[in-house]
């Protein structure tokens, strides 16, 4: 079960560094989703970010900009940081 999703805004300008983003969670300790939602149209970050959550089905999200990776064990720290209240 994945409990935690990525949301990454993605624009056209990004396209040469987004790997990075996509390799840091893909290593992740814990199973994450990772939802890109690609902004063709500039309209702004905030726009892909809220069309992203509209497609998340975990329990807890994150935003993850297209030029920044996150290290291993984020997810699993994160997660580990919550006390079910």
């Amino acid at each position: 079960m994945t409990f935690l999703t990525f949301v990454t805004a993605l624009a056209p300008y990004h396209d040469r560094v987004i790997q990075r983003a996509i390799e840091s969670v893909q290593v992740q300790t814990l199973p994450c989703n990772h939802i890109i939602i690609r902004d063709e149209d500039a309209h702004g970050a905030g726009w892909a970010r809220n069309k992203g959550l509209e497609a998340v089905s975990s329990d807890f999200v994150t935003f993850l900009d297209a030029d920044d990776s996150i290290e291993p064990q984020f997810a699993e720290l994160m997660l580990s940081a919550y006390d079910g209240t």
